[in-house]
């Protein structure tokens, strides 16, 4: 069997493509707006880390109490949502909604791995909230002929 040889313009065709992929994924995540006016919501300052054996998402919450948060975890998702208990006012956030007040915040967070949603567990102290999540590990016994 005869391998053919990929041209120089193949190459770059395809490396062509994958930037484009990634420069559109980039390009969505920064371009969705951190707010919905409608609804008075914000959209929290997010940081996720990942260790060999969990995931861990952080959140930056001002103006939250701890019993107005609610989070809701799946193998792949984490979603927050959190009322505040004063309402923040951004002034000339934009022109049209200048006199917005937001009442809450809600984001959802597509993981990097999956995860057992039944063991995660969270920590609220001064405006941070910490959701560690164990990752979920598939093993198989393998059968031997």
């Amino acid at each position: 069997m005869e391998r053919r040889r990929r041209s120089i313009f193949e190459y770059i065709d395809e490396l062509r493509s994958k930037f484009e992929e990634l420069f559109n994924e980039f390009e969505e995540q920064f371009e969705k707006p951190m707010s919905d006016f409608e609804r008075r919501c914000l959209e929290p300052l997010t940081e996720i880390r990942e260790t060999p054996s969990e995931v861990i998402v952080t959140f930056d919450l001002p103006c939250v109490r701890k019993e107005d948060v609610k989070l809701h975890a799946t193998e792949n998702m984490l979603t927050i949502e959190a009322l505040m208990y004063r309402k923040i006012k951004f002034d000339k956030l934009k022109a049209i909604y200048h006199e917005t007040e937001f009442q809450s915040y809600h984001k959802a967070v597509r993981l990097p791995s999956s995860v057992d949603p039944e063991t995660a567990r969270a920590r609220f102290k001064d405006g941070i909230l910490e959701v560690r999540l164990p990752k979920k590990y598939k093993a198989y016994n393998i059968k031997i002929d």
